[in-house]
């Protein structure tokens, strides 16, 4: 299954943006060429038409690692936006000319796109990182993002990804329709 670039389908505009001509492939991996502030509003877009997504922010390692591992490969294959944190596949695709417009780091975009959220009464889960991190996130995000409701937390072990009987549903609680659940990273 190919990218499907939701950002914009391939062939739709961005708000405050230039047209989309479709996904950027580097190596092996597709990205959606958008900046943080396209980022941003392609979700709210997806929000309000009750649908939900799944964002990837890939650097170089991330491209690798499609490369050597298959079923990584594939799950980065069916996210629904993935985008360039880091600017190393930026220079990339500007020298294959087809250029990335910006770097979408998701440390980043995790407080624009929180504050968007925020501003519309949504909601956030965050996992992974080290145990403590996702929780102390909250903790800022809930201070910088009025509006905003963190759903949950929950940072898993180190390899938890590799277990072939994983289930990410069972890290999120039971969830009213009405809130989100915005996934970010693998």
């Amino acid at each position: 299954m190919a990218t499907r670039c939701e950002g914009c389908r391939g062939n739709g505009a961005f708000k405050n943006g230039p047209a989309c001509s479709g996904p950027v492939q580097l190596l092996n991996v597709s990205l959606c060429p958008v900046t943080v502030q396209q980022c941003v509003a392609v979700v709210q877009k997806s929000l309000r038409q009750g649908r939900g997504g799944w964002i990837v922010t890939l650097n170089v390692d991330h491209v690798r690692r499609c490369s050597r591992d298959p079923r990584y490969a594939e799950a980065v294959r069916d996210v629904d936006l993935p985008v360039a944190d880091g600017m190393p596949l930026v220079w990339v695709s500007r020298l294959q000319r087809t250029p990335l417009p910006e770097r979408v780091a998701g440390s980043d975009l995790i407080c624009v796109l929180s504050r968007a959220l925020g501003s519309e009464g949504r909601s956030v889960f965050l996992l992974g990182g080290d145990p403590g991190t996702a929780a102390a996130a909250a903790r800022v995000l809930r201070q910088t993002c009025p509006g905003l409701v963190v759903a949950g937390t929950h940072c898993p072990p180190v390899g938890f990804e590799r277990d072939p009987q994983l289930d990410f549903c069972h890290y999120f609680p039971p969830m009213r329709r009405e809130q989100e659940r915005i996934r970010a990273g693998l």
